[in-house]
Formats: structure tokens, sequence, C-alpha cells
């Protein structure tokens, strides 16, 4: 592994305590940092912002992303929302129509889902 590479007072390497994936800086410790240089505008340089996305192994741009949500108060990712998940009974259904979904969602089913919305 190469020189630690020191940000903002602290040195990135692998081990420490705020590492993602594969020795890399976690969002939240990215943003945290940023957001302790953040002064007013203009006072976070895009050098600050690609130092970090290359601590933190993503675009500069997602790390631009990641502190504009920062800014509205989102620190941590917003997780997705309930997907819909099919029974053994729609997936039959799926098979039979050749997995043609429109014809999946307008064929009634025996045993309705009150927790799908339907217009």
């Amino acid at each position: 592994m190469g020189l630690p590479i020191p940000v903002f007072g602290a040195v990135v390497a692998g081990g420490a305590g705020g590492m993602g994936e594969g020795g890399r800086l976690a969002r939240g410790v990215v943003v945290r940092r940023l957001l302790a240089v953040d002064q007013g505008p203009g006072s976070v340089s895009s050098l600050h912002v690609r130092v970090m996305a290359e601590a933190a192994g993503v675009t500069i741009r997602t790390v631009w992303k990641w502190l504009a949500e920062a800014r509205e108060g989102r620190l941590e990712p917003v997780g997705r929302q309930d997907g819909f998940t099919l029974d053994d009974e729609q997936w039959a259904v799926l098979t039979e129509v050749g997995g043609n979904v429109a014809a999946l969602y307008r064929r009634p089913t025996v045993h309705p889902r009150p927790e799908v919305c339907r217009p």
C-alpha cells in the first residue's frame, strides 16, 4: 500500500474507524469532514472534493451530490422504499403470460394482496 493520504487533520489508512468497503472512507465521514470545512459559499473547493472522492473511492460528482444533500440535512443515504415482490401464484401467472408484466397486472388473482395499490 502507498503512503497514507492526510485528509483534513486525519490520516486515511486501512483498518481505522469510519472506513467503508475496501479500506475507503465511508459516506458519513466524507460528508461530515466537508461540512466542517464548509463555512460559506466557495469554502469547499474542488480540491477538497477531489481528495475526499479519491479517499472514498467514488466520483467527484458523487461527493458534490452527497455534500448538497448534507447541506439540506440528509447526512446518510435514503434507503429504497419497500419494493413489490411476487408470490408463487403471481410467478406462475407471469410464466403463463410469457413474462408480460402488463398482462400480469391486468389479470385478477385468486388472493388479492391489499398492500398493492392499483389505480
